[in-house]
């Protein structure tokens, strides 16, 4: 099985958003370990950056 997830995150500046991004991907290593997930099978991808001001997503 194969899944792709974005994880998203805001902050007032650049840093402030990593740091976010950083300690939600924590959460979400641990919840897919809770589910039974295999730790070396999950795998994130580079940090993107969206320019978009839209919040209705």
């Amino acid at each position: 099985m194969r899944l792709q997830v974005k994880l998203l995150a805001k902050g007032k500046d650049l840093p402030e958003a990593i740091t976010k991004l950083k300690a939600r991907r924590t959460k979400v290593e641990k919840q897919l370990e809770t589910l039974g997930a295999a730790k070396e099978s999950v795998k994130f991808g580079d940090v993107e950056l969206d320019a978009a001001q839209d919040d209705q997503q």
